[in-house]
């Protein structure tokens, strides 16, 4: 409850900063000071050890994979969601449905590849299964900061529709890219066409079910009374 609350204070400082003076959509706004803050907080960390020691108890406090796939990314899904007609993404199902499959494992190969070529010309030797992880972290977007972008930029209905709509499908091809390469890396798991296919249809096909069933069980409950 302390981590929650500490965190809480940050954004909400951080986010009335962005808002008044900045004025960057806001998660970006927000994210941006949180490594402005990050920054000088490893600044000052070498002249002061006991703010860098603090620093470091508290992060070693949080469970980082676990407080995002199993907190912060459910919540903004659903943010996102939020923002989407239903109808309007219906449309869309088949440019939404190529690039949040085949898009993301492009976006891998290239950020992946890239990357490792860039390392290499600056003399840093890193494996490519690690750069390829690094591109599997970074390519599936994330619907609040894409949908803050777009209303500012004025993109036509049916790009956000695209976009937002790919950012809320995205994660599941771009999670079992990350956790395929992460076995290989790590040497847990050899890759092949029926692990990759069974652990997409665990968490793609999964997820539909328990969202639609828990989904209905919500409405059924909630059609039943007028209280917000």
């Amino acid at each position: 409850f302390e981590l929650i609350g500490a965190l809480s204070t940050a954004i909400a400082v951080f986010g009335y900063i962005n808002h008044r003076f900045i004025k960057l959509p806001d998660t970006i706004g927000i994210t941006a000071m949180g490594l402005l803050v990050s920054l000088v907080l490893a600044v000052f960390g070498r002249y002061i050890p006991s703010i860098a020691t603090a620093a470091s108890d508290f992060a070693a406090r949080l469970d980082l994979p676990d407080v995002v796939f199993h907190g912060l990314l459910s919540v903004l899904l659903f943010a996102g969601s939020l923002h989407i007609n239903i109808r309007d993404l219906a449309k869309q199902r088949l440019p939404v449905f190529v690039l949040s499959t085949v898009g993301v494992v492009l976006s891998t190969a290239i950020v992946g590849y890239g990357t490792h070529w860039l390392l290499a010309t600056m003399g840093i030797n890193i494996g490519l299964t690690y750069c390829l992880l690094f591109g599997a972290l970074i390519s599936p977007t994330d619907p609040i900061a894409v949908l803050g972008v777009l209303k500012t930029a004025g993109a036509p209905k049916s790009l956000e529709t695209n976009i937002t709509g790919e950012s809320l499908f995205n994660d599941g091809t771009g999670v079992v890219a990350y956790l395929v390469l992460l076995g290989i890396a790590t040497g847990v798991a050899e890759p092949s066409v029926t692990a990759v296919s069974s652990l997409l249809a665990k968490e793609v096909l999964g997820a539909l079910v328990v969202g639609l069933a828990v989904g209905y069980f919500a409405f059924f409950m909630l059609k039943g009374v007028d209280s917000y």
